[in-house]
């Protein structure tokens, strides 16, 4: 009975403590990590130049979609993820190319030390990965039988990505990422009536590589789902046989299950 006296004039003396406990029953936690499935739908602009089939720039719209799984354990984080873009509104003036990007990547992350960053907390997270990616071109023009409308470009990567979080409130945090190729095991299609190139070779960073970068924020919805809104830049540059170098700017959305 005394207990009971003590605990009710507690709550009396202390009326802010009821309302941290309600407070913090309402609280969505921070989701530092995207760790669930995530949907992803977006668009943006793209230029290339691809060398094997025209020394010109095109340039259009490019739609992108992408799912990737993220699972958190206590020592590492994991990420599997597909993305795609293909379009048909690649344009050099009259003439016309299709375009159809595919990238499956996985990475292992590890958590390096929390440090502060305009005086708010900041996770960085950095581990190795690997990637599929591959690129098709393929101009809509009538070609002789010497002509050359189509091209394929392939990298078998091994690289690093990196992922910085940095909350900003209990539901909106912002959120950054790096995924670059270092060693790639490169492939071309190769006229082979106009010279003896090998389709395959081994490329560095320096030769060959697929860049992405992301930037944006997260907004919790519930415990469960949460909606991210970011800028993506894409990059990819061939420099062995004849040089490829494309480049995208894209806004993208996604929608997290989280577990």
């Amino acid at each position: 009975m005394k207990r009971i006296i003590l605990l009710v004039s507690f709550l009396v003396v202390n009326p802010g403590f009821t309302a941290t406990v309600r407070s913090q029953s309402n609280v969505v936690p921070e989701t530092r990590s995207a760790s669930g499935l995530t949907v992803e739908y977006g668009t943006g602009s793209l230029a290339i130049t691809d060398e094997n089939i025209s020394p010109e720039k095109y340039s259009g719209s490019l739609p992108f979609f992408g799912v990737q799984w993220a699972r958190d354990h206590t020592r590492n984080h994991f990420r599997l993820g597909l993305e795609v873009r293909d379009s048909d509104t690649i344009r050099n003036y009259n003439v016309s190319t299709n375009i159809m990007q595919f990238a499956l990547y996985q990475a292992f992350l590890y958590p390096l030390s929390d440090t502060r960053l305009f005086g708010r907390d900041m996770s960085l997270l950095v581990g190795p990965s690997t990637e599929l990616y591959m690129l098709f071109n393929s101009q809509d023009i009538a070609v002789g039988a010497l002509g050359f409308a189509e091209s394929v470009a392939v990298l078998a990567s091994i690289g690093v990505r990196a992922e910085l979080v940095m909350p900003l409130s209990h539901r909106l945090q912002s959120e950054g990422s790096l995924r670059a190729g270092i060693l790639s095991l490169g492939a071309r299609t190769v006229d082979d009536e106009r010279n003896d190139e090998s389709p395959g070779s081994f490329l560095t960073v320096l030769s060959g590589t697929h860049i992405v970068f992301r930037l944006g924020v997260r907004y919790a919805i519930s415990e469960k789902w949460s909606l991210r809104v970011m800028y993506a830049s894409d990059v990819t540059r061939i420099r062995p046989w004849q040089p490829l170098l494309s480049a995208s700017d894209s806004l993208i959305f996604g929608l997290t299950w989280g577990l």
